[in-house]
């Protein structure tokens, strides 16, 4: 999966599967969508989620993906027990999702200031752990019910 992959059509295969992160952005002059190339086999799969209401706590990087995003690709697109490979880890939003969802990563970053902002922003995740009640989890944001 290449983010941007369709500026770079001419050194990649054609492919039936690009995934479509549609920005939702209405009428403002930003992309109203990113479109990711990838190797797969299948149609084409949309993620709708207002570009605005990714719930970034601070951007980091001016490509910055939610972690949304990358959670519905890797539920999607991964299977479990695999290692996902990131050689562009930017604002690491793959990063906070591979951890959620138990995948190993390995990820590369060229800039020293994205990858310690991005370190920093994973640590930062990490530390807020989650609290397990039933079968529900329940991170520090949600309010536990009594049972």
């Amino acid at each position: 999966m290449i983010w941007g992959g369709n500026y770079f059509l001419e050194y990649l295969h054609n492919t039936r599967c690009f995934a479509v992160w549609d920005k939702m952005n209405g009428t403002n002059p930003m992309a109203d969508a990113e479109l990711a190339w990838t190797s797969f086999d299948s149609s084409v799969k949309m993620f709708r989620m207002h570009h605005f209401s990714a719930g970034y706590e601070k951007k980091i990087h001016p490509t910055q993906k939610p972690v949304a995003l990358y959670k519905w690709l890797l539920t999607n697109y991964a299977k479990p027990g695999q290692t996902i490979l990131d050689t562009h880890l930017g604002s690491g939003s793959i990063a906070i999702a591979c951890h959620d969802l138990g995948f190993d990563l390995t990820g590369y970053e060229i800039d020293g200031d994205y990858f310690e902002a991005a370190k920093e922003r994973l640590e930062r995740h990490q530390r807020q752990g989650q609290l397990i009640i039933g079968s529900e989890i329940a991170t520090p944001l949600q309010e536990a019910i009594p049972l």
